[in-house]
């Protein structure tokens, strides 16, 4: 076998990324950005029911059904006689799976990745001006912007991603939901990538504090760009780690679209040490051999292989070129993506978690 990673895919759709919109059968964009950020209300009609087969056709790397890639879920029902999962099968969650083969594993490993929660909520200790900026933060997402790809409806229809009544629910109990998914799948870790808060507010920390501690599971989180270095018992300054048996995940924040020189030493120093490594970041990256692909969105989404920040720019080349790394996990863009950095080394971009979207990695 090659040592090269190879991510289970089926028939890549193109898309036209710029406005995060699929294209046509007949390669044309079926909306676009214009110079102001405004863009043309959409002519195909949408339909906001689950449809499965949507997404089914949506995914570029989706893997196959079958018994040799079964989650743990399947494993679970399958082991208690079809006994039914009931948060797997809350209508408000929609699924990615893939899979990641990297040579010298023993076993499979699931890891559950979600991003993007956005979480905004109150509690008894809230301040009026607390209060009033999460009412706030909450509209701005429930509410479809036309100037502004701002709400959850928004990006869902930007990238034919399922929205219906069961995602119109509050960021609090979205993630909520999630934390309860990842206790049912029960995977060797769950992995969030960031914006977990929609801003930085005393509610929302002390909110997402217990709710890490109370969570029964290895977990790795990551901060995004609403948020500070710090959430205490939940990230941290630094690059931080997870082992499993035979490679790692490697954290490190990267939501100001550059790492500290720090980060970058330490996660050099930790691919050195040449265990195959799975990068947790915030923002995706473009490579010189995904930068047109990447290029078609709008350059606040990513970091670009030519930023003129130094730091960046050896990040970008240590994902791309370092043999260690195997795989990058990030959010940022609401929209689910994949692609590859390098041949044989794969990006994936999960979608908003606050709106039922949760990526199912398994690495064998």
């Amino acid at each position: 076998m090659s040592d090269a990673v190879r991510l289970s895919a089926a028939s890549p759709l193109q898309y036209d990324m710029t406005g995060w919109f699929p294209k046509s059968s007949d390669g044309r964009a079926s909306s676009q950005i214009i110079s102001d950020g405004r863009r043309p209300r959409r002519r195909r009609r949408w339909d906001n029911a689950l449809d499965t087969r949507r997404r089914q056709n949506y995914n570029q790397f989706i893997t196959k059904t079958g018994s040799a890639d079964r989650t743990a879920a399947d494993r679970h029902e399958k082991q208690t006689g079809g006994q039914r999962n009931m948060m797997r099968d809350d209508s408000f969650f929609w699924f990615r799976r893939n899979r990641l083969e990297i040579p010298g594993i023993r076993g499979k490993h699931l890891l559950m990745h979600i991003s993007d929660t956005h979480v905004s909520t109150v509690d008894e200790l809230s301040m009026p001006d607390e209060r009033e900026q999460t009412e706030k933060q909450e509209a701005l997402w429930a509410d479809y912007k036309e100037r502004f790809a701002r709400g959850k409806l928004d990006f869902a229809k930007g990238n034919d991603e399922p929205y219906g009544d069961p995602q119109r629910i509050g960021t609090a109990a979205a993630f909520e939901k999630q934390l309860a998914l990842a206790c049912e799948l029960k995977p060797e870790a769950l992995l969030l990538s960031g914006d977990n808060l929609d801003h930085m507010h005393p509610a929302g920390e002390r909110f997402l504090s217990r709710k890490m501690r109370e969570y029964d599971g290895r977990f790795l989180c990551v901060p995004g760009n609403h948020e500070d270095a710090a959430c205490e018992g939940v990230w941290a300054p630094g690059v931080r780690t997870l082992e499993f048996d035979g490679f790692r995940v490697a954290a490190i924040d990267n939501s100001r679209r550059t790492v500290s020189r720090e980060d970058l030493d330490a996660l050099r120093a930790l691919c050195d040490e040449g265990v195959p490594t799975i990068v947790l970041c915030h923002v995706p990256i473009a490579t010189p051999y995904c930068r047109d692909e990447m290029r078609r969105l709008i350059d606040y989404f990513y970091i670009d292989c030519e930023t003129e920040d130094e730091n960046g720019r050896e990040f970008v080349s240590l994902c791309e070129k370092n043999d260690a790394v195997r795989a990058v996990l990030c959010g940022h863009v609401h929209g689910y993506h994949a692609m590859e950095l390098a041949p044989g080394k794969p990006q994936v971009i999960a979608s908003q978690g606050m709106a039922g979207a949760v990526h199912l990695l398994t690495v064998v």
